[in-house]
């Protein structure tokens, strides 16, 4: 049977009314556009507009997949004027976890060696949208230096740029604590003593290690199923809103998410009779973690169970550890997405869980902490 061909349909200049193509490759100008347009969500918020920003998110992979695909049977780099199209400017909100998972997106994108992939009319994109993702690095991933774009006021929010590896670096672990230190300036200047500090500093390296080694040890197994080409990697940023006085730590990986991994994870059968009573008492049947109708609930049976994979000390208590960074704060949130799953912890309230009708690529762990 002849292989059906991906359809692409080819946009004229018509359609496209001049608009501004950013590329590593040349100057923005009016070019034909050949391959879809992913359609991005006015609120790129995955707490209030999961499905949307999910939606989105495959859509962008699916034309990363087919140009990585047609790059491995031989085709060659596509040129400027046949790039896939991504317009930013419909995006009127962005959060740091939105972001993060856009822009590691275009970075598996360069890190599979495509270049399939341009922006349009950064000039007309929200000022917030903007200054989110030029300082988190997309348009450095892209190689793009500098857009033509007026100078408007400065963003209510600040992010680090994001970082990656395969790796749990405990430098640089500390280096990134440190970046946060830069990103709150004076702002809890009065607020923290010496001590204090360093109480705080001790935790957030403690739970970026133990999020970083949970990605290298369970993230991406080599018998692992994935939807799309992977790259086994973690993204790491952090944000601060000074205006709200808010401190957002964000991680991803694209792997196999927790809810699959976890039949390999030590002392898994705990979790398993936990997750059967619990669905025993709210469904009237049993279930395993393995199946996605309820990934919410697999993610909180690991963190009641406080299962740990491995018996290597450093790794303290698994999952826990992070929402005990959270116990220790003033006030915050512990966010997880996991397939399926959503699970939200916030201190002295009671832990909520989610199922999705849409699945999340990967793992998203939130920290969110009022300074």
């Amino acid at each position: 049977m002849e292989r059906q061909r991906r359809k692409i349909r080819r946009i004229t200049l018509d359609e496209l009314q001049g608009a501004h193509i950013y590329t590593s490759l040349e100057r923005p100008r009016k070019v034909r556009v050949k391959a879809a347009r992913a359609k991005m969500p006015r609120d790129f918020c995955l707490s209030e507009n999961f499905v949307a920003v999910a939606e989105a998110l495959i859509e962008i992979r699916k034309n990363i997949e087919y140009e990585y695909q047609r790059r491995r049977r031989g085709g060659r780099p596509l040129p400027a004027s046949e790039l896939s199209w991504v317009d930013m400017s419909t995006i009127k909100k962005i959060t740091p976890a939105g972001a993060l998972a856009l822009a590691s997106e275009f970075d598996r994108l360069r890190k599979l060696g495509c270049n399939s992939v341009a922006l349009v009319d950064v000039h007309k994109w929200d000022n917030e949208v903007f200054f989110s993702l030029w300082d988190l690095g997309l348009f450095a991933i892209l190689g793009i230096e500098r857009v033509n774009r007026p100078l408007v006021e400065t963003p209510s929010s600040v992010l680090l740029t994001m970082r990656s590896n395969s790796l749990a670096v405990p430098d640089d672990a500390l280096r990134f604590y440190d970046d946060i230190q830069g990103l709150l300036g004076g702002l809890s200047a009065g607020d923290l003593t010496e001590t204090e500090n360093r109480s705080l500093r001790a935790e957030i390296y403690g739970i970026i290690i133990e999020a970083m080694e949970n990605v290298a040890t369970h993230a991406y197994p080599e018998d692992g199923q994935y939807a799309f080409t992977h790259v086994p990697l973690w993204w790491l940023t952090a944000a601060v809103n000074k205006t709200e006085r808010k401190l957002t730590v964000v991680m991803y990986d694209q792997g196999v998410t927790i809810p699959v991994s976890l039949p390999k994870w030590k002392n898994y059968t705990k979790i398993d009779l936990l997750l059967k009573r619990w669905a025993l008492m709210t469904k009237g049947r049993e279930m395993t973690a393995a199946e996605s109708e309820d990934d919410g609930l697999a993610i909180r049976a690991a963190m009641k169970v406080a299962v740990t994979a491995t018996d290597q000390s450093h790794r303290g208590k698994g999952l826990p550890r992070m929402k005990k960074f959270i116990d220790h704060c003033r006030a915050g949130r512990l966010r997880i997405l996991s397939r399926r799953g959503e699970y939200v912890y916030r201190k002295n309230d009671k832990t909520q869980t989610y199922n999705h009708p849409a699945e999340f690529g990967g793992t998203l762990i939130e920290w969110e902490v009022s300074l």
